[in-house]
């Protein structure tokens, strides 16, 4: 007897005889990226109410659930259609207590007309369904296919994607995610140029991401290297910087589109070349390091050709050299006598002792001598020890350090060293267990006492 109009049976090739639709014309990763794509808005107002929980913002929404009558449903649905179209593929396994032989209640595998027989053989009661077997003897693929992510238009490791890819025994390609800084206003450090940095970033390799930006952009994921523990510029050695600066160089070639960012790219070639060739550039090398930190950053923000030849450009790099003068000289320092020539200041000689030759810190500093200058906040007449302030000395800046167990401690973990930013320091800061000689107040490569940014 047939089976009643409302049973399953009979409407697919797994329970009847007749098949209920054309599985193979169905392209279920489409309809599972259509569907994504619809809740996608729904997902992104989500991850960006975590975030803002997990900064202990304020009055933030709930959760938006899932349109449960539409995606969910669905969802569902195509689940299903998946399951039913790889036990398909893979000629399904037989059911119920027959097979083969005669009619009967018991169902066989798929394409059987069932029977209550035993193990009988298959037999052309409906579609039949074999494994692909390549003609090179290579083995059958998997009919499970994992799910596209809806950022992508096709599959990138489809044959037809690769064909004219190669591959390069060495890679000196620059990884895309310091071009997201850059088209982000963002000035990379060039410490993020390095050869073992940029290998850590073709790699993937621990790599942390923060989203910024306003508008368009405001869903932008860019690098946070200062989660991922990179050096400070300031501190580079000066060969690692020139090396970092050719490939920052590079860089800036590839921002703009083929041929329209040459006289960009020439403008820093020639801010390079004019520094290094400075008679001051080894000797001040601190300070030139200052003078690009702050060029870049402009140039991220504004874009503009450098101009060396611009009496700005002189300007901004003796502004720099004159900030660096303020810093004090550390206690093993030349003392020189007013009539001392200025050479004199670039060849070492033997440190003098003598208490009238010393040059005090907080004599050359903005502050009075007599005050105690707090190194976290910058303000004078406390220690850091029992700084209570909720900003900065000066508005608009950050803390820099946090006073811990009785050390100074940058945001990157980095021990300060106490002596250098107060009276100056002869130890070697790259013996073990030892400061960084930078600034407290800032992270320039100054001491504390002769800041001016805090």
């Amino acid at each position: 007897m047939p089976p009643p109009a409302d049973s399953m049976s009979g409407r697919t090739g797994l329970m009847g005889s007749t098949p209920m639709m054309d599985l193979e014309g169905l392209n279920i990763e489409e309809l599972r990226r259509g569907l994504d794509e619809l809740d996608r808005p729904r997902r992104e107002l989500n991850e960006d109410r975590a975030r803002r929980r997990a900064a202990k913002e304020a009055n933030v929404s709930d959760d938006e659930e899932e349109m449960t009558n539409v995606v969910a449903t669905y969802k569902k649905v195509i689940d299903a259609l998946e399951k039913l179209d790889a036990q398909v593929r893979d000629g399904g396994n037989g059911g119920g207590s027959g097979g083969g032989g005669g009619g009967g209640s018991g169902g066989g595998g798929p394409g059987h007309a069932g029977g209550s027989g035993g193990d009988g053989p298959r037999h052309a009661g409906g579609p039949s369904y074999t494994t692909p077997t390549d003609p090179q003897g290579a083995p059958p693929q998997s009919t499970s296919r994992p799910a596209l992510p809806s950022h992508l238009k096709s599959n990138p490791f489809n044959n037809e994607a690769v064909k004219n890819n190669t591959f390069n025994t060495t890679d000196g390609s620059i990884p895309p995610h310091l071009h997201t800084l850059a088209f982000n206003n963002i000035s990379p450090p060039l410490t993020l140029f390095t050869p073992t940095f940029l290998a850590r970033l073709r790699r993937a390799q621990n790599l942390k991401f923060q989203s910024i930006g306003h508008g368009e952009n405001a869903k932008a994921k860019v690098l946070n290297w200062e989660e991922m523990g990179v050096m400070d510029e300031r501190l580079m050695a000066r060969d690692d910087w020139q090396a970092a600066y050719n490939t920052f160089i590079r860089f800036i070639g590839e921002l703009a589109d083929p041929g329209h960012g040459d006289a960009i790219t020439k403008g820093w070639a020639l801010h390079l070349d004019r520094m290094i060739s400075d008679p001051d550039f080894a000797d001040q090398f601190a300070a030139f390091k200052d003078f690009d930190i702050d060029l870049r950053a402009q140039f991220f923000q504004r874009h503009f050709v450098i101009d060396p030849d611009h009496p700005k450009w002189e300007s901004a790099l003796n502004n720099a050299k004159i900030r660096m003068a303020r810093v004090p000289a550390p206690a093993h320092a030349p003392a020189t006598s007013p009539s001392s020539p200025i050479s004199d200041l670039r060849s070492p000689r033997p440190y003098q002792s003598s208490p009238s030759r010393r040059v005090h810190p907080y004599q050359q500093s903005f502050r009075p001598s007599g005050d105690v200058l707090c190194l976290r906040c910058g303000s004078a007449g406390h220690r850091a020890n029992s700084c209570q302030a909720t900003r900065p000395s000066m508005p608009g800046r950050q803390f820099f350090v946090e006073h811990n167990q009785g050390r100074l401690v940058a945001k990157d973990g980095r021990h300060v060293c106490v002596h250098f930013n107060l009276r100056g320091c002869t130890e070697n800061p790259n013996t073990t267990g030892h400061g960084a000689h930078i600034c407290s107040l800032c992270g320039a490569h100054h001491a504390a006492s002769g800041c001016t940014r805090n």
